[in-house]
């Protein structure tokens, strides 16, 4: 597979705003993406079937590289730090990419007027099951499953205990599974 070069060899002055700084790093940040690059869009066609690392996330492990050679200066090969950085990013992005779609209640298909149907009687019936728990209920499930606060934090903002706030998850998502008679991954 013939891959570009990389979109970071010009100008790298970004990472490090002191100059002198940038200057003593400059050389090896250059070496270690370029020796990088091609490793790494063999891990990103693999894991997220794109020819080019995303830049984002490219970015990403750059900077952690530079954070890695400001805090130990002897760490290693430079290169491989960089593709192990991208590779760790790639996976956590797929992750929760995962993650978020299981979160969703999938729908029926609206193209016909039967599906409409049952989506919007689902809809329905999923407002009317949240609006049935308790306004705390609610919020807690909120904190938790959509801002991905862990229970230590939930029960820190709420003033209860971390048991607490995992059995009345428990309670509402239990609630909303025997509404629609299947499991529910949140």
């Amino acid at each position: 597979m013939a891959t570009s070069s990389s979109p970071y060899h010009s100008d790298l002055s970004w990472l490090l705003p002191n100059r002198e700084e940038f200057s003593r790093l400059e050389p090896r940040i250059r070496m270690a993406v370029s020796k990088a690059w091609p490793g790494c869009c063999e891990v990103s066609q693999a894991v997220l079937k794109e020819a080019e690392p995303p830049g984002e996330l490219w970015e990403k492990a750059i900077r952690r590289l530079v954070i890695e050679l400001q805090e130990r200066p002897e760490s290693g090969d430079d290169a491989q730090l960089l593709c192990r950085f991208f590779e760790l990013s790639v996976r956590k992005c797929k992750a929760e990419q995962k993650a978020d779609a299981r979160r969703f209640i999938v729908l029926p298909d609206l193209a016909d007027k039967t599906d409409l149907e049952a989506a919007v009687q689902a809809k329905v019936d999923l407002a009317t099951v949240i609006e049935e728990m308790t306004a705390e209920d609610r919020e807690i499930l909120l904190l938790r499953h959509l801002r991905h606060q862990t229970y230590k934090e939930v029960a820190a903002q709420k003033g209860l205990s971390d048991k607490a706030v995992q059995k009345r998850c428990e309670r509402a998502i239990n609630k909303l599974r025997q509404k629609f008679g299947r499991h529910l991954s949140l």
